[in-house]
């Protein structure tokens, strides 16, 4: 088959990962793959062209571009391809005035916000909260869930600690959206009251000096470091005892599961991605969103507590193992993509 996967606008972190990921799975299937993006877009394609995928630039300034539509209606005459996937509002608007009737637009959808994507011919829905927020704005469309995996293999038992401080760890584009603000009040806090723990922060991002500076007003400089950017986010999370996701809103987070691979337990929040991945407090702690209290609270607990920090490791481990590896979202993937297409056609005849 020859598939279109496609983004337009913001496509940093998690949904470029996804868009590559199934790029990889399509040409490792033997499809053939053309991956369209906008002109400005900044994200590295040398992956997409080491795979054989062709790629196109597409100039598009908004959700309803009339030229950029015109273009796209044009580009997908000439390609007729099988099936078109949008990662996000904007792609999926472009797309669903300028394909074929008889096309496929299949949304992936990878935050919350989903009033762009409605209209779509399929939904692959990376949450049971997703697909919730979908059906509750439309009835038309085929729904099928699909599940966000790490990239690397590598899989660390959980171990007990032994150390006399506790290693947190966090992971995330540095924006207000990730919380790590929240995590530095709650870090100064368990500091001041002698609570051990060495604390290491990876990403990069608009707020990294604000929160450098937070950081120094907190006097936590001997205590928690920033980073900066990492290739091997398992491998990192592998040197610390607790991952700490303080995030205000997600669509199904990733580095959670690369903390279940890395043999971490994990403090997380009440957003609906996250708290479903977490399992409500099954594979991790959950507290609300944007509580300092709370989040010190989590954290003093699994510190203070490493039987339970174990407990929690071990069980978010097997069901990495169980549902999350590389391997099961691939082959999850694969067989959704023939599913939809197949029950579509049939429909659409």
């Amino acid at each position: 088959m020859h598939i279109i996967n496609t983004v337009f606008g913001d496509a940093r972190g998690g949904r470029w990962q996804v868009l590559i990921d199934y790029s990889r799975w399509l040409r490792e299937a033997g499809h053939k793959v053309t991956v369209i993006i906008g002109t400005k877009a900044k994200e590295p394609t040398s992956e997409l062209e080491l795979l054989g995928c062709h790629i196109l630039r597409i100039r598009n300034s908004g959700f309803y571009d009339p030229g950029a539509t015109i273009m796209l209606w044009l580009i997908l005459r000439k390609l007729r391809p099988d099936a078109i996937i949008s990662h996000g509002g904007r792609s999926t608007c472009l797309f669903r005035r300028a394909k074929p009737k008889g096309t496929p637009l299949i949304a992936v959808n990878h935050s919350n916000n989903v009033k762009r994507s409605i209209g779509a011919d399929i939904y692959f829905n990376i949450s049971d909260h997703i697909e919730q927020l979908i059906r509750g704005r439309t009835r038309q469309g085929l729904h099928f869930r699909v599940i966000n995996c790490p990239r690397e293999l590598t899989v660390h038992p959980p171990r007990p600690d032994t150390r006399d401080a506790t290693r947190l760890s966090s992971m995330g584009q540095l924006i207000p959206r990730k919380g790590i603000d929240v995590l530095l009040h709650s870090l100064s806090r368990l500091d001041t009251r002698g609570v051990p723990f060495t604390c290491a922060i990876a990403g990069t991002g608009p707020q990294k000096d604000e929160l450098e500076l937070l950081c120094k007003q907190l006097e936590l400089q001997d205590k928690v470091q920033f980073v900066g950017h990492i290739r091997q986010p398992i491998e990192f999370l592998a040197n610390s005892d607790i991952f700490c996701f303080p995030t205000k809103g997600e669509g199904f987070p990733i580095s959670p599961i690369e903390a279940f691979a890395a043999g971490c337990a994990v403090v997380g929040t009440d957003d609906p991605g996250t708290a479903e991945l977490l399992e409500h407090g099954n594979l991790g702690m959950v507290v609300p969103r944007g509580d300092i209290d709370g989040l010190e609270q989590a954290l003093e607990t699994l510190i203070l507590n490493p039987e339970k920090r174990l407990e929690l490791a071990k069980k978010a481990q097997h069901r990495y193992l169980q549902q999350y590896t590389p391997v099961k979202a691939k082959a999850g993937f694969l067989d959704a993509l023939e599913s939809a297409i197949h029950q579509f056609q049939r429909l659409d005849n």
